[in-house]
């Protein structure tokens, strides 16, 4: 099978950008950085297409493809209801650990214990001054 001018021009221009990138001078690796942020996406889609049209030549393996990507659709919505039901529980669990510590207000998160007021006598009071302000 033979490959496409876009398929050979991209894929010549990533190598390219990739050696640019490896000079140290800031100004030529920026020029490196540039193609490779606008090569690499048309290089993906050429080499999807590319890809794609040598397993797409029979009406078999069309259907193949066609059920592995209705799989791909159910695979991610099963994988966004999972992660919804995550939300879900972590914010109700979140609820009840919240209304459990406000019942128990002593029982406290941290491991450290609070200062417990002490059961002995009352401090005696500061004495005044007999005498008056001057």
């Amino acid at each position: 099978m033979r490959t496409s001018r876009t398929f050979r021009l991209t894929g010549l221009a990533i190598l390219l950008g990739a050696i640019l990138c490896a000079v140290p001078v800031s100004g030529v690796r920026a020029l490196g950085i540039c193609i490779l942020v606008f090569g690499v996406p048309v290089f993906a889609v050429s080499a999807t297409r590319y890809l794609l049209s040598g397993l797409l030549w029979r009406v078999g393996s069309r259907l193949f493809v066609s059920y592995l990507l209705l799989l791909s659709a159910v695979v991610f919505a099963v994988f966004f209801v999972y992660a919804g039901v995550l939300i879900v529980a972590g914010q109700l669990g979140t609820r009840r650990v919240e209304a459990a510590l406000a019942k128990h207000p002593r029982s406290g998160c941290s491991g450290s214990r609070r200062a417990e007021p002490s059961k002995g006598p009352a401090p005696r009071p500061l004495p005044t001054s007999p005498r008056g302000p001057g």
